[in-house]
């Protein structure tokens, strides 16, 4: 039986504005352009962000949302949350939602920790009985007994993060839905809800998940959806889902200013799949006017915005490339999904980074990376000694 169904779901924001505004700001605008004193006459311009969506989640499953920035997985939560009303469409769910959907979000700045987690509770129709049962352990998982009666809005986006999580899974929830929040908080706290979430799974919560880390969707999550520029893409196991993501992925190959890329293996092939040690070729062509120092920077990523490996090359003096290519005979990495991305003439921060395309480690002994292993692998070998 399903817990969650989309049906036919599109959602459509006004272009310019904010894009969760209050029933208030809304009526306000709507006011000001009528008025007769008005001498704003554009005609909206509107953002589809969610186009005739529809799938459905079973009870207990876990089930993930993936695609690139802007597809309208944020949208979806917010819908299944029940933060934001669909466009056109239903969204049907059974029994209580908890939510974390961005930091802070359900959580009142000016009330203390103690004071969030017993309004919380009471907002999702809990008894008192009900809100004590589970405060300890709300308080416990947060780590924040030193702080407990300090207001939220003195605590740091990292106290925020583990307030707001603690709470909506500690409420246990019917539905849990979980947006990339968590990529704020730290790598300890980010697998302690992980294998907290995987937990409530098997207790029979159904959780709903945002994740640019897709190793973590792989070993969390049974069944995915692919959005694509706000509609459905391909939805499925997650194995096959995520196969339809990296093919996307290396299919649009549009990097910055009209330059294209392939990422293949050693052997030429593309949306490869590797075993631990295996190499990478990716290949990149030069903008034109990229003038006559050219470097290019290469990064592999997880989902999280920094680069876990990387290799940088220089242009020689007096060469005018128009393509340039990268080999790596062996990659030290766990099994999992992975993301290449790439800078040319070395722009700092993450602004000039392009993702060029993505490959597979799969271990044929390990499905899915164990959340507490690290993605970078040690070169190693073990003795077994009986003294």
């Amino acid at each position: 039986m399903w817990a969650l169904r989309f049906e036919a779901v599109g959602k459509t924001y006004r272009v310019g504005g904010a894009g969760y505004r209050s029933l208030r700001e809304d009526l306000s605008a709507r006011w000001r352009r009528r008025s007769p004193a008005s001498t704003d006459r554009r005609p909206l311009r509107r953002r589809v962000a969610l186009d005739d969506v529809s799938f459905e989640v079973d009870e207990g499953e876990a089930f993930a949302v993936v695609g690139p920035n802007g597809a309208g997985k944020s949208t979806a939560l917010r819908i299944a949350a029940r933060v934001t009303a669909p466009s056109a469409g239903v969204v049907r769910v059974r029994g209580r939602v908890g939510a974390l959907i961005e930091v802070g979000a359900g959580i009142h700045p000016e009330l203390s920790g103690r004071e969030n987690i017993w309004l919380y509770g009471a907002i999702l129709g809990l008894t008192r009985p009900e809100i004590r049962r589970r405060f300890d352990s709300i308080v416990a998982f947060a780590e924040l007994e030193s702080a407990l009666d300090v207001p939220v809005k003195r605590y740091s986006s990292g106290m925020q993060l583990r307030l707001g999580f603690a709470i909506a899974a500690g409420v246990e929830p019917d539905v849990l839905v979980v947006d990339e929040a968590l990529a704020v908080g730290d790598a300890r706290f980010q697998v302690r809800c992980l294998e907290r979430m995987a937990d409530l799974v098997r207790s029979g919560t159904t959780l709903l998940y945002v994740s640019h880390d897709l190793a973590s969707v792989e070993a969390v999550c049974r069944r995915a959806a692919l959005l694509v520029d706000g509609r459905l893409h391909a939805t499925g196991d997650v194995a096959s889902t995520l196969g339809a993501y990296l093919a996307w992925v290396e299919s649009s190959g549009d990097v910055a200013g009209g330059s294209t890329a392939a990422v293949t293996d050693l052997a030429g092939r593309t949306n490869p799949v590797l075993a631990p040690g295996d190499g990478l070729v990716v290949r990149l062509s030069l903008p034109p006017d990229r003038g006559a120092a050219t470097s290019v920077a290469l990064g592999i990523r997880d989902g999280h915005p920094w680069n876990l490996l990387g290799a940088l090359g220089t242009v020689p003096p007096g060469r005018e490339p128009v393509v340039a290519r990268c080999h790596i005979d062996s990659l030290p990495l766990s099994g999992g999904v992975y993301q290449v991305w790439a800078s040319v003439d070395g722009t700092e921060g993450d602004g000039g980074w392009r993702q060029l395309g993505a490959f597979r480690v799969e271990e044929p002994d390990r499905p899915a990376r164990p959340l507490w292993l690290p993605p970078v692998a040690l070169t190693h070998r073990w003795e077994w000694d009986d003294r």
